[in-house]
């Protein structure tokens, strides 16, 4: 009796036992190891979990573990709603898959399993996880307010920080812009400060300001525009931000507008009316008491960095893709910049830089006394490299002053130095323009890379330069590559990776520099002012292979 007790209960227990692990499993147990009819002895996958749900509607991260053998893994991911599945196959050594094609408001879950052969495993059914809709921000932000990395954001129309209100986002976080819109912090009036953007990003959750659209173009929405109270040369010290953008300017040169830091826009780039766009980024009489670093603006259909007036600062920007300027100054912007590079598509560009005083061409001076006079270190250019069309590395003109050291400037059509304009001669004879200790490796009006003719002026008669043979032997004699003020060469690079043919084609160039670069020796040393990286004496805006890249981890080099 009691032999037939124990056997009962051990009966029972084993029946139970079973019923738990299948309950915990979700497996659906196919006799042959999958039901495939080939090789019994593919692998178990043994866990099968979401990683990453930030709830933003832009990917799903599933993770896994194999015990044993497998060729593939298969992933079936099911609507929850429709029951509609799709299936993704991914190579048996990896344990991660990401799904980026999810769409907001839709709930899934993913089956896991291993296939080898023709025979897949018992499967892992993840939960259930539900993609939250966007939130919309529009109109007008007042107080402080703070969006999440768990939500995804949708701007309509002018979103507007106002005087004295503060916008706080996150690292992660993903925002997609609608036709017509466009990020805007407003200067200060009625007594409050400007209004402030802190937009805080890490090199590993960059903050991302994308179109809404799925196939990616320029010109698919805005950009950023930030407004303050910084001097700028217009009428009374003001002046009105392309596409009616803000009033800007006053007299206070440390203004802040927050601090931008890890921050990526792309497909950018509103055009209002002609000559009146919204670019990537846009600085309208910002105070140098703003932080902006590690900022990308990609594929921007206008100029993918813009300043007019201001004094802030720059440091670690990166414009690539935009179809007109790469970095544009006007109005009398004095701030400093420090490793900034610019990589043009092949198919539309312009010029690297465009600096300008105002439209008038005039030596007009903002409140804080001075003109347009930029000082950048360390900074790597890369034209598109074809024929015609405004594609100058740097063009400086209508009064505009500058001082630029340690630049590489490759792949232009046309000259690595233009100098334009009776008011630029000027600034030119005062020194206080100029691009000096630099390496310029261009085509130089359709010749081959490393013409020695690198610079070129133009814009003025001997109608408005009194002595205009004068002026041209002192432009040429300070451009001189043996023996002029300015310290330049002309040669390759030598860069670690770069495609001249097609320098934006889905892959992050290298701009680092091989061992033996004529940029490795010649440099400048940057002031050690506390805003400059002194130890950057080298030419462009990487050092030697083996040095770190900056760029790496927070940019996109995806072309559309």
């Amino acid at each position: 009796m009691t032999t037939l007790r124990n056997k009962f209960f051990a009966t029972v227990l084993v029946a139970v036992v079973a019923m738990l692990s299948a309950c915990g499993d979700d497996n659906d147990n196919p006799s042959d190891g999958g039901g495939g009819g080939g090789s019994t002895d593919v692998g178990e996958i043994t866990q099968a979990i979401i990683t990453k749900a930030d709830t933003n509607a832009t990917a799903i991260e599933i993770a896994w573990k194999l015990e044993g053998q497998a060729d593939s893994i298969q992933i079936t991911r099911r609507d929850v709603a429709t029951s509609e599945t799709r299936t993704f196959t991914v190579v048996a050594s990896g344990s991660a898959f990401n799904d980026n094609t999810v769409a907001d408001g839709k709930t899934y879950n993913y089956t896991v399993r291993a296939k080898k052969g023709t025979a897949l495993s018992a499967s892992r059914t993840t939960v259930d996880q539900r993609v939250k809709a966007p939130v919309e921000l529009s109109g007008d932000l007042l107080g402080d307010y703070s969006l999440s990395a768990a939500t995804k954001y949708r701007l309509t129309g002018y979103v507007r920080v106002q005087p004295g209100a503060v916008l706080r986002i996150p690292d992660g976080t993903r925002v997609e812009g609608l036709a017509g819109s466009a990020l805007l912090t407003l200067a200060g009036a009625d007594g409050k400060p400007s209004g402030r953007l802190f937009a805080l990003g890490t090199a590993s959750r960059p903050i991302v300001f994308t179109s809404v659209n799925t196939t990616k173009a320029r010109q698919q929405w805005g950009g950023i525009v930030m407004n303050g109270l910084a001097p700028n040369n217009g009428p009374g010290g003001r002046l009105i931000g392309e596409g009616n953008t803000g009033v800007h300017g006053g007299t206070n040169p440390n203004d802040t507008s927050g601090v931008l830091r890890y921050v990526r826009v792309e497909y950018g780039g509103t055009r209002i009316t002609a000559d009146n766009e919204i670019n990537g980024f846009t600085f309208n009489s910002v105070g140098a008491g703003t932080v902006l670093e590690y900022l990308q603006a990609h594929y921007i259909a206008d100029d993918g960095f813009e300043w007019f007036g201001g004094t802030v600062n720059a440091k670690y920007c990166v414009s690539s893709g935009n179809d007109d300027d790469a970095f544009d100054s006007d109005n009398s912007w004095c701030g400093k910049g420090q490793f900034w590079v610019v990589v043009q598509a092949s198919d539309i560009a312009n010029r690297g830089y465009e600096s300008d005083n105002n439209a008038d061409g005039t030596d007009a001076r903002a409140s804080n006394g001075r003109a347009t006079s930029p000082r950048v270190y360390n900074v790597t250019m890369i034209g598109r490299g074809l024929s015609g069309g405004e594609t100058d590395g740097m063009y400086i003109r209508r009064g505009a002053q500058g001082l630029y050291y340690n630049h590489i400037v490759a792949n232009y059509f046309n000259r690595g130095f233009a100098l334009d304009g009776p008011v630029s001669v000027t600034q030119f004879r005062r020194d206080s323009l100029f691009v000096r200790n630099s390496l310029f490796f261009v085509k130089a009006g359709g010749t081959s890379n490393g013409s020695t003719n690198y610079a070129r002026f133009t814009g003025f008669t001997s109608a408005n330069v009194t002595d205009s043979a004068g002026f041209a032997t002192d432009f040429n004699s300070r451009t001189n590559l043996t023996s002029g003020a300015w310290q330049n060469k002309v040669g390759d690079p030598l860069f670690a990776s770069v495609n001249y043919d097609n320098p934006i084609n889905g892959t992050m160039p290298d701009l680092r520099l091989q061992a033996g670069s004529p940029a490795l020796t010649g440099a400048a040393t940057p002031p050690n002012d506390g805003f400059y990286n002194a130890s950057a004496t080298y030419m462009g805006a990487f050092g030697q292979t083996g040095s770190a890249n900056w760029m790496e981890g927070w940019t996109t080099w995806f072309r559309p």
